[in-house]
């Protein structure tokens, strides 16, 4: 059986071409690089304009479109007010 030339490996490798090949995969190779590696520092990025600068990846840092990405980690992790509620309500 053939492979689909246009999915990435599932099997959580990520090799130079497949990072060449696929942004979003680089996109979280990067996010991961600026995280020194941590999975959880990435869910909770604070590079979201409102905590910190605005990156432009931000949206994209799971590795998934955003739309896709909040389907399965919850949009509140995608709506950088959301985020900043969050930890308001965790003050008081």
């Amino acid at each position: 059986m053939k492979k689909n030339a246009n999915v990435p490996p599932s099997d959580g490798a990520t090799s130079d071409a497949t990072v060449d090949r696929y942004p979003l995969v680089a996109i979280r190779k990067h996010c991961l690089d600026c995280s020194s590696g941590s999975i959880k520092e990435v869910k909770h990025c604070p590079c979201d304009g409102v905590h910190s600068t605005r990156c432009f990846l931000w949206p994209f840092r799971f590795g998934k479109r955003p739309k896709t990405a909040a389907k399965k980690y919850g949009a509140e992790f995608l709506d950088p007010a959301a985020m900043h509620e969050d930890e308001k309500e965790g003050k008081e």
